[in-house]
């Protein structure tokens, strides 16, 4: 499962560029990759300077690598299916970022890097998707001992004070109470 790619939706992604802590996926990953949707939200003339300019910088690195989904690649049907709600019956729609970092995952037997597990909860279980979370990457990265628990303390606390969406009030919370039954409920990816 180790060479599997991951895609990444806006939410994830931001939790880190936000912060100016980027650099943490680097030392994870060799590589992420988002797709044009998910490029072209976080470009966004409206977008922080500081998303923008870490975006920009982890690009030139050759870091990020941007997927482009073209009508003839065979994830173009399952986006569509995704982004318009109709891949079943009782589904709504979501955001184009999380239906094509969906459609690439399931299409390329990859991960899904989403903090939006409501969204996306169907999509995994009826694909058998592994999922990232931005909390997972921070237990991930305390368990390799790239950071201590003081450091995804703080993280978290800068993703909170910026409005990003996570599961409970501190790192310490997440890591004793959450973490584990998100690996009882969801394929969560391990990193090696």
């Amino acid at each position: 499962m180790i060479d599997s790619p991951i895609f990444y939706d806006t939410d994830c992604l931001v939790s880190f560029l936000v912060i100016g802590e980027g650099n943490l996926l680097h030392k994870l990953f060799s590589k992420i990759i988002i797709p044009k949707q998910v490029y072209d939200e976080l470009s966004h003339p409206n977008s922080p300077s500081i998303i923008k300019n870490e975006l920009e910088q982890y690009k030139r690195d050759n870091f990020i690598e941007i997927k482009d989904i073209k009508i003839t690649d065979k994830e173009y049907y399952v986006y569509e299916q995704i982004k318009n709600g109709v891949w079943r019956e009782d589904e709504k729609c979501i955001g184009k970022g999380e239906a094509a970092a969906l459609a690439l995952a399931i299409q390329n037997e990859g991960v899904i890097a989403s903090n939006n597990l409501s969204d996306i909860e169907f999509y995994i279980k009826d694909n058998d998707l592994y999922i990232l979370t931005s909390s997972i990457i921070l237990v991930q990265a305390l368990e390799k001992n790239i950071i201590s628990e003081d450091d995804a303390e703080d993280m978290w606390s800068k993703m909170l004070n910026r409005k990003r969406n996570l599961p409970a009030s501190s790192f310490k919370h997440y890591y004793s109470n959450i973490y584990p039954e998100d690996c009882k409920k969801f394929n969560v990816f391990k990193l090696k």
